[in-house]
């Protein structure tokens, strides 16, 4: 009689631990995450789980604005302003007429989507940093000063003769002087590094560059 007992009690217990890894199995794929901009970690139990923990292309570490100094551009002076959320990627160049920036002329702003953190590289100079690509969404030049509407429209500028105050107009994949922009849709191809507050960075549309640029943006 002891030993019925013995066998009935231990084969509940394997169908109740059974019963409750399978919902816990369900639990976990019911509320697993579509987001895959930050890294996910493995829970823990006591049933096996087999699944893959983390996602390599998190963009946790870029999240947040990053800006440059004021700095010497041939005949103006520029800062720029990166934007990083989720997998959106803003970044904004505001051109001035003083070494202070603070008077506006002009500006090019680009958007960029699907932003994906790739592998790790090492560059030229020994430095490690990580590979990206993104897909250019928009790219438009606006007229920041009185005086940059009426050059802009005199040389008919990126093509146009129509430009206002303040108002963007797409310059995506058209030849403004002697530089023709990214067309939209196109994929760029990106490297950076991150120090501390710093982040360097340096993009292509035919293939990931081998070093980023000296100068770089600080964290806001």
């Amino acid at each position: 009689m002891k030993s019925i007992y013995y066998w009935f009690v231990l084969i509940v217990s394997i169908a109740v631990i059974v019963s409750s890894c399978a919902k816990s199995d369900d639990s976990k794929t019911a509320t697993t995450s579509t987001d895959n901009t930050t890294s996910s970690s493995g829970d823990s139990d006591s049933c096996s789980d087999n699944s893959s923990s983390g996602d390599s292309s998190s963009t946790t570490e870029l999240e947040g604005t990053w800006t440059t100094s004021c700095v010497s551009s041939g005949s103006r002076y520029r800062k720029r302003t990166l934007t990083v959320s989720g997998t959106n990627w803003t970044d904004k160049s505001e051109y001035h007429t003083d070494s202070s920036c603070a008077n506006d002329d002009y500006s090019y702003d680009s958007t960029f989507s699907s932003l994906s953190i790739g592998n790790a590289i090492t560059f030229d100079d020994g430095e490690t940093g990580h590979k990206l690509t993104m897909t250019l969404d928009t790219n438009t030049y606006t007229p920041l000063s009185a005086s940059n509407v009426t050059w802009s429209n005199d040389n008919s500028f990126c093509g146009y003769s129509d430009w206002v105050l303040n108002t963007p107009q797409s310059i995506a994949g058209k030849t403004c002087g002697s530089y023709t922009y990214f067309s939209k849709g196109i994929t760029v191809y990106g490297v950076y590094k991150l120090d501390g507050s710093k982040l360097f960075f340096r993009a292509s549309k035919d293939d990931y560059p081998t070093a980023v640029p000296t100068n770089s943006w600080n964290k806001q």
